[in-house]
């Protein structure tokens, strides 16, 4: 039987590191090609804006994948417009592959890949890693999303999600062969520590991601501040990770207290180091397909503290992995990092018990078993298409 040929379409720059969505591309790709599927992978050189800031970073993927940048031209109303000639090139490619796997990265790019896709009469598979469900006042990204975007998902073949909210949201729409396979992690690299080697002089809460108002900065900036005057505040630090409009704050922030400490963006390899040096992650956000980074504090074995909004309450469970805080709330995360701290102190058993719950949870998306529902899912569609 020959290899089958799969095409993945990444709109922004992968040589930007965009988190969660880069790794999660290369990861699959390059599973998909040591398992004999012929993979191409299509992006642009359209540099997202909260990344220009950065330089470009390494990234490897395997030698048999066929890499393609392609330029853009960026219409004043958002989106991208392939010019004519790399248009061409596109076209070019979709024709030689089975199925082609469109990552859904930001509003108005899906009206190209809609265009193509009436041209070229190739299954297709929109992958949404993202909230884009929801809903906020004067938010244009919704207003396209389920007015002009929900007719335009409707010419797609399958859709692939990775929580349970945006599976059944689709399905609310009339749309068939929807697919939950939630995102992974590397169990091999992101390991625990033994709890014996831990420095327990303070209390570590770890936060690594955009430092935006979308991931919960603001908020997490707030509960340091309410914290300040607790009795506990000096048994705490913090690790803030990265870099984002909130970044200015947390710098001011960390001169001022010396139990803050504040580290620019860093490498995803020097994550295997630092999740487990810590004893709790904290994610505050507003919207989520399924956090990268909560999976990898689970992998290192650490507690998590997450908002209670689809993605994050399916792979942490209030009172056994971590807790559940309301989205928004300083005062519902200072609650639940005080809680979690007199656990270490005073319980420590417990606390442990509770890391090993996350390493057991974390194992359950291993990315050689999500790779296997991601290659069964292309497989299923393709020869749906043939029929």
């Amino acid at each position: 039987m020959r290899s089958m040929k799969y095409l993945f379409y990444l709109p922004s720059n992968i040589r930007y590191d965009m988190g969660g969505t880069r790794r999660w591309v290369i990861e699959i790709i390059n599973r998909l090609s040591k398992q004999n599927c012929d993979i191409t992978l299509v992006t642009t050189k359209f540099i997202l804006k909260r990344l220009r800031i950065n330089k470009p970073s390494l990234f490897i993927i395997d030698n048999n994948v066929k890499f393609i940048e392609l330029d853009y031209i960026r219409p004043p109303f958002g989106g991208l417009i392939l010019p004519k000639k790399d248009l061409n090139i596109f076209i070019s490619l979709l024709n030689d592959v089975d199925l082609i796997y469109f990552n859904y990265n930001f509003f108005l790019h899906d009206l190209t890949l809609y265009y193509l896709k009436r041209k070229i009469k190739k299954p297709c598979v929109i992958g949404i890693r993202y909230d884009i469900f929801k809903k906020k006042i004067y938010n244009f990204d919704y207003l396209y999303v389920s007015t002009i975007g929900k007719e335009i998902m409707k010419a797609f073949n399958a859709y692939h999600t990775m929580n349970i909210n945006a599976k059944s949201k689709l399905e609310s729409w009339g749309l068939k062969n929807v697919y939950f396979i939630p995102n992974g992690v590397d169990t091999k690299s992101f390991v625990p520590m033994n709890q014996d080697n831990k420095n327990n002089k303070k209390f570590k809460i770890l936060y690594a991601g955009r430092l935006e108002s979308e991931k919960g900065s603001d908020t997490l900036y707030e509960t340091i501040l309410k914290l300040k005057d607790n009795p506990i505040f000096d048994e705490l630090e913090f690790m803030i990770v990265g870099s984002g409009p909130f970044e200015v704050e947390f710098n001011k922030l960390s001169k001022k207290l010396n139990n803050v400490l504040k580290f620019p963006y860093v490498k995803h390899e020097d994550l295997y180091k630092i999740y487990p040096e810590n004893h709790v992650f904290v994610l505050p956000s507003r919207g989520e397909g399924m956090p990268s980074s909560i999976l990898e504090a689970q992998s290192a074995g650490l507690p998590v503290i997450g908002s209670r909004i689809p993605g994050i309450n399916e792979i942490v469970r209030e009172g056994y992995n971590g807790y559940l805080m309301n989205p928004g709330s300083s005062k519902s995360l200072a609650f639940y990092l005080e809680k979690l701290f007199k656990l270490w102190k005073y319980d420590y058993e417990k606390y442990t018990e509770m890391c090993e719950h996350s390493r057991e949870n974390a194992l359950k998306y291993d990315w050689d078993q999500v790779s296997n529902q991601i290659r069964h899912m292309l497989f299923t569609e393709a020869m749906r298409f043939q029929k």
